[in-house]
C-alpha cells in the first residue's frame, strides 16, 4: 500500500486509533517503523514508517 509522504502521519494515527479499538490487532515498534498486524479488510500486515 503506497501512500504519499504527506499522508504517513495521518495514516499512522488512523491505524493506531483503529487498532486500539480492536482486540484482534497488535502493534510493534521495529527499528523506526511501526508494524501493525490487523485482520481487517483482508490486510494482514501494515508497515508504516514513523521516521519521517
Amino acid at each position: 500500500m503506497a501512500l504519499p509522504a504527506h499522508s504517513f502521519d495521518f495514516a499512522l494515527v488512523a491505524y493506531i486509533t483503529f487498532s486500539s479499538e480492536s482486540t484482534q490487532c497488535s502493534t510493534k515498534n521495529l527499528e523506526g517503523a511501526l508494524l501493525i498486524r490487523c485482520p481487517f479488510n483482508g490486510i494482514k500486515n501494515v508497515v508504516l514508517s514513523n521516521g519521517f
